[in-house]
């Protein structure tokens, strides 16, 4: 491993595409929408965990003026933001190999910072969220959007001991969080921010028509069969035995009309005073 891995649990196992890609079809309007009305023509964002970088190159597109740095703590997936950048020719967004716990970058510098799905899964996101705000220009906004894993909703309901299950089962074996979703007012309070600046709201992705379920589940049907996360801690014939039957519900929930499966994603947008 290459970057900042070591301190951060998620990435025990490494760069694993298999699992960047379930994240690469996120865009600023699937994903952002709650944060867009905030965002000037130039200003100048931090990404913080941008991934394979398909939102940051988004968040571009509103900066015509200003520009976006992503930051990630893996070399793969820099490179991986870089070729998204490149094969979509945007010219105003530029990737760093960083820690989330450290970021390398002088107080008061951006005017938004952006997290998407990345406080759920560190050890420590008190200390994420308070480096945040450090870089953050007064007056500019840290936004953040954390799934809720425990409000994750299917039906029909026979998909809750597997598809649920697959989703909350990982939570119990790594760093990431089934709640963090709900905590978020909680974290920005505890890194400053003024309650009367913190501004709440919740979002939704559903997933329930054809073409939808049979994408979403073969994407994770791949990344089940190819990434090295724990669903059964400390017996590998179980874990094999698990997985197996979760994908064998992902197979049956693309050909189930009924077929509807809901994330519940916590969402603020908090201001930094002079």
């Amino acid at each position: 491993m290459s970057g900042y891995t070591q301190d951060q649990a998620y990435y025990g196992n490494g760069y694993q595409k298999s699992i960047s890609e379930t994240h690469s079809w996120r865009t600023a309007e699937n994903s952002c929408a709650y944060m867009l009305s905030f965002i000037k023509s130039t200003d100048v964002i931090l990404d913080v965990g941008c991934g394979p970088g398909s939102i940051s190159c988004d968040l571009a597109k509103h900066v015509p003026n200003g520009k976006v740095v992503g930051i990630e703590p893996t070399e793969q997936l820099i490179k991986e933001a870089n070729n998204h950048k490149y094969s979509n020719g945007v010219k105003n967004a530029e990737f760093k190999i960083a820690s989330a716990y450290s970021l390398p970058f002088e107080d008061n510098s951006f005017d938004i910072v952006h997290c998407h799905q990345v406080l759920i899964h560190l050890e420590d996101p008190e200390t994420a969220f308070k480096e945040m705000v450090r870089v953050l220009k007064p007056t500019g906004y840290v936004c953040s959007r954390e799934a809720d894993l425990r409000a994750t909703s299917v039906y029909p309901p026979k998909y809750e001991d597997t598809i649920v299950e697959y989703f909350l089962l990982k939570t119990k074996n790594s760093s990431t969080s089934d709640n963090r979703g709900r905590s978020l007012r909680d974290l920005a309070l505890s890194a400053g921010i003024k309650l009367r600046h913190i501004h709440s709201t919740v979002s939704t992705w559903c997933i329930s028509n054809d073409d939808d379920r049979k994408w979403f589940s073969e994407m994770f049907i791949k990344r089940m069969k190819e990434a090295k996360e724990v669903l059964v801690k400390e017996d590998e014939e179980a874990n094999t035995r698990k997985r197996e039957e979760i994908i064998d519900s992902w197979n049956e929930f693309i050909d189930d009309v009924r077929g509807w499966l809901l994330f519940v994603h916590g969402e603020v947008i908090c201001q930094k005073e002079f």
